[in-house]
């Protein structure tokens, strides 16, 4: 079990940090996906990401939340992951 959640935490750090590359929702910012917390059930996924320059920080936070959503679906979409979480927060 625990061998899954890793692997789900891998694939979807590094589909996450893709689609923030991919639609940049961000502008002219520089995000990096550091880690990626998935519960016991797979139902809840915090993102741990690093911003530059921090003075946009709270301004790109707010704007990878609001379009979590839209990841999600991107994600589920393209990779074969059989539980998704349900949400998916950046911190």
């Amino acid at each position: 079990m625990a061998y899954k959640t890793e692997r789900l935490k891998e694939t979807l750090r590094d589909l996450i940090a893709q689609d923030i590359e991919r639609h940049t929702y961000v502008g002219d910012v520089m995000v990096t996906v550091l880690d990626v917390l998935v519960d016991e059930k797979r139902e809840y996924a915090r993102v741990s990401v690093a911003i530059f320059p921090d003075e946009q920080k709270e301004k790109v936070l707010e704007e990878l939340n609001k379009n979590a959503p839209k990841m999600r679906y991107t994600i589920m979409k393209k990779s074969a992951i059989g539980r998704m979480p349900r949400t998916i927060v950046f911190e």
